[in-house]
């Protein structure tokens, strides 16, 4: 696929989509953090000796969703963080009555100034039964994988959740990998990944305006730099881990328009290999507020 006809299907989908639906969900959020690497760096911090050194970066998305007839469903939007970087998205999906499908084209958007739109696709798909059990697997990445010129990247997503219910308690095990691989110069490749495992709980209660979810779990975060002369051998990495936990509070004010407010910290964190470890004193955080709006759409 093209990256002019990438974007003629964004321009239908934003354009087409909301005129069938019966009602929308607006969501916009932000936020920031300081759990990543300088993705400026060319070199390794374990190989001069370096202790992990936070580095401050957005947090921003912008969302709508909704479906038509309750048997099709649409989402799409901009969104940010410190793997992937920019990129927008839309997906479509089709509700069966245990399974969901979804798919739809995605785009690295001014990324860096040599490759300005990189497309790519995403596929999803849930199986789901109502208050017992539900499976949700989802995968995105940029279409043809080949890094040719300096500044080509490609852009990578997995997630499996597996979850269940329990009274006024929806759990979930999940796992989900974040990767983002950019040809810097002619024989020079970096890689920024993130895998997370983590177990959630969403509370909620009948006729309670609020719910919580809390989060608790591992992740290993890394950066790694490769002669891609030599396919990817003599491969030199900074690797930090960390177990976390979250919480994030989500309030409906009126009825169609929620606020909320959530954060993550590690509970203990190390690097691994001959990075060394951040200063005691330095304090490490992920924060993020945002709302969701339910929009009706006249037709």
């Amino acid at each position: 696929m093209t990256k002019n006809k990438t974007i003629v299907l964004f321009s239908i989908l934003f354009l087409i989509v909301p005129i069938f639906a019966g009602a929308l969900d607006l969501e916009l959020s932000g936020g920031a953090g300081n759990i990543a690497f300088d993705d400026e760096r060319t070199s390794t911090l374990g190989g001069e000796a370096l202790a992990f050194k936070p580095q401050i970066f957005p947090l921003i998305k912008a969302e709508i969703s909704g479906d038509i007839g309750g048997a099709i469903f649409y989402n799409g939007g901009y969104e940010r963080d410190p793997i992937l970087r920019n990129r927008v998205y839309a997906n479509m999906g089709y509700k069966l009555r245990f399974l969901y499908l979804e798919m739809g084209p995605f785009m690295g958007l001014l990324n860096n100034k040599d490759s300005i739109l990189v497309p790519g696709a995403a596929v999803g798909m849930s199986l789901n039964f109502p208050g017992i059990i539900f499976l949700d697997l989802k995968a995105s990445s940029t279409l043809g994988g080949i890094l040719e010129d300096p500044g080509d990247y490609a852009q990578d997503t997995r997630n499996v959740s597996l979850g269940f219910w329990v009274p006024y308690v929806i759990c979930s095990f999940n796992l989900e990998t974040k990767k983002h691989t950019e040809l810097e110069k002619s024989e020079s490749l970096t890689e920024d990944a993130v895998r997370r495992y983590f177990f959630r709980a969403n509370v909620f209660t009948k006729n309670v305006p609020y719910t919580i979810q809390v989060d608790f779990g591992y992740q290993n975060l890394s950066r790694s730099y490769s002669d891609y002369s030599l396919v990817k051998k003599n491969t030199e990495s900074d690797e930090f881990k960390a177990l976390f936990m979250g919480l994030e509070m989500t309030y409906t004010i009126v009825p169609g328009f929620k606020v909320f407010l959530g954060g993550e910290m590690p509970l203990y964190a190390w690097s691994a290999g001959d990075m060394k470890d951040p200063g005691k004193k330095t304090f490490l955080f992920q924060f993020h507020g945002g709302i969701v709006w339910t929009l009706p759409i006249k037709q």
